[in-house]
């Protein structure tokens, strides 16, 4: 006796689990780039020909705006110059090797040249000035 069934099972695949994972992904990547911004304050940093982006991770950046208050990294709290020698001391011992000095283009010298006094006094070795690309 030769039994015949008509009941032939198809595979089937399930689209739900990753429709589900893409929208968490998107999300994810809607969420995160959303939060990206650049180190400090918004200033309009000099230009050059001849500037170079930053590849180093341990740099620390010291933000002077148009109306002269200093600034540490992402800090929205200005800093004095009394403090920013110690703030450079601490960073340092934390392991960061150098300094970025981000000034606005319409900053007098004078507050440029006091950053680097305070680095220099906190024993920062490597100090550099921002500018961006002409």
């Amino acid at each position: 006796m030769n039994f015949k069934t008509n009941d032939k099972k198809r595979a089937r695949f399930d689209l739900t689990p990753m429709i589900d994972v893409v929208f968490l992904l998107l999300i994810f990547f809607m969420v995160s780039s959303s939060l990206i911004k650049t180190k400090g304050m918004d200033v309009n940093v000099p230009s050059s020909r001849t500037a170079d982006p930053e590849k180093d991770a341990s740099v620390m950046v010291v933000t002077i705006t148009r109306s002269g208050k200093y600034y540490v990294n992402n800090s929205r709290r200005p800093i004095t110059l009394r403090g920013l020698e110690n703030k450079i001391r601490q960073l340092r011992a934390a392991g960061y090797n150098k300094v970025v000095i981000r000034s606005d283009a319409k900053v007098g010298l004078q507050q440029v040249v006091d950053v680097m006094d305070v680095s220099r006094m906190a024993k920062m070795k490597k100090i550099s000035i921002a500018t961006k690309n002409r």
